[in-house]
């Protein structure tokens, strides 16, 4: 029999027998993957130094939750949300979600037409690094490109497609992060490649948003599939396209929020039953590398530049369509 290893990324449950147990009536046996509380300590192992009493804890905790090796499934507690803590999401559950790859930097970004991801400005252009310009880095087909379809980093599918960035636009006016990246081609919808809806108000304080990414969620953790994490807003500045959402700990005391790798990913909000993209991540808040918080998150909302944004796009399809 083949062994299988059970928790994620880690080899610790690794065996050539299969492992079974009942779990306790409170919880249920189900996959890992889709345990949230399960992920989130697993997430924290990785972060942990070997052979410290915390990792030793916590490694035993993951070990005796485990309830059947071969069908890599943990006693998990199906009463727990999402709510503000991190967990998985389901393949393709936000078809709308854009992996970007430009040149070694990662980000997110959102599909808001088959040619138009709203993104961040900075994941292009750094005054801060001067190793990533798009002008300069991109010329060549595949130096900077979109990665549709994607959900699980560690598997190529034959539907995922990877997409050149043909362009980058910002604002004109105000100093805003926000940019929409047009593609070189446009993408073909389907049931895993899918159009997010574009708020066209600003958010609330209090209101309770949902950030998705691939970023990293812990010291040196980086997640093998997408993951989504609930924040609540914590201000609103109507004078200019800046919204704030506050950094809260979990139960494990860890900050809740995603964070290096996850810059122009979508803040979103529940609608008549929809997800609406409200803002793109700029940057703040929870420190991974450095275990840190600077402060709240702070994200670039769209609603400030509705106008711009459907001027821009309109004028590239005007432009194609004269070619």
């Amino acid at each position: 029999m083949k062994c299988v290893s059970i928790i994620l990324v880690l080899s610790l449950y690794t065996m050539c027998q299969r492992v079974t147990r009942q779990c306790p009536s409170s919880l249920q046996c189900r996959v890992s993957q889709q345990c949230p509380e399960f992920l989130q300590k697993n997430l924290q192992l990785k972060s942990l130094t070997k052979g410290t009493a915390r990792h030793t804890s916590l490694k035993a905790s993951l070990r005796a939750s485990v309830c059947d090796s071969t069908e890599r499934k943990v006693c998990c507690d199906t009463e727990t949300e999402i709510s503000g803590s991190i967990g998985p999401t389901e393949p393709h559950e936000f078809p709308f979600m854009v992996r970007l790859d430009i040149q070694s930097f990662k980000c997110g970004a959102s599909l808001i037409t088959p040619r138009f991801l709203a993104t961040a400005y900075h994941c292009f252009y750094s005054s801060e690094n001067p190793k990533l310009n798009f002008d300069t880095d991109c010329r060549e087909a595949g130096q900077c490109v979109a990665v549709i379809r994607q959900h699980d980093l560690t598997v190529k599918e034959a539907y995922e497609r990877k997409i050149d960035i043909a362009r980058v636009h910002r604002p004109p006016f105000g100093n805003s992060d926000l940019a929409l990246a047009e593609l070189a081609d446009a993408v073909v919808l389907d049931s895993r490649a899918q159009l997010v809806r574009m708020a066209t108000e600003r958010l609330r304080v209090d209101d309770l948003v949902l950030h998705l990414g691939w970023g990293q969620a812990f010291q040196g953790a980086f997640p093998d599939t997408l993951l989504k994490v609930q924040l609540r807003v914590s201000e609103v500045d109507t004078s200019s396209d800046q919204t704030f959402t506050a950094v809260e700990v979990n139960e494990l005391n860890i900050p809740v929020d995603l964070c290096d790798g996850d810059s122009g990913g979508p803040l979103l909000y529940m609608k008549d039953g929809k997800w609406e993209l409200y803002a793109t991540l700029q940057g703040g808040g929870y420190d991974c590398e450095d275990d840190k918080t600077s402060g709240d998150g702070i994200w670039n909302s769209l609603a400030h530049h509705n106008d711009w944004i459907r001027d821009v796009i309109n004028a590239a399809e005007i432009g194609r369509a004269h070619v």
